[in-house]
């Protein structure tokens, strides 16, 4: 049967291990800051040229474990909610 409470549980857990993965992806790989050479320092930008990008916030890491925690929580629950049925 398509639907019903089985499809939902199958959801929660994609959503649970996505937000796993999203966060420890995040924790291994922290954004990139971006570099100037020293060739970019000395030259002025020409005002036609769109304007540098933004630096990435800093990464909270604390706040990135914790959501990895619970997106690692949901998961395993909605799959063992999955697999007594």
């Amino acid at each position: 049967m398509f639907g019903g409470i089985g499809l939902l549980q199958g959801m929660i857990a994609a959503l649970g291990a996505a937000l796993f993965f999203g966060n420890v992806a995040a924790l291994v790989r922290p954004p990139q800051t971006p570099r100037r050479d020293a060739r970019t320092r000395t030259r002025q930008p020409r005002p036609t040229q769109t304007p540098a990008p933004t630096p990435a916030p800093p990464l909270r890491r604390g706040q990135a474990i914790v959501m990895a925690t619970f997106g690692l929580v949901i998961f395993v629950w909605s799959v063992a909610s999955l697999l007594t049925k």
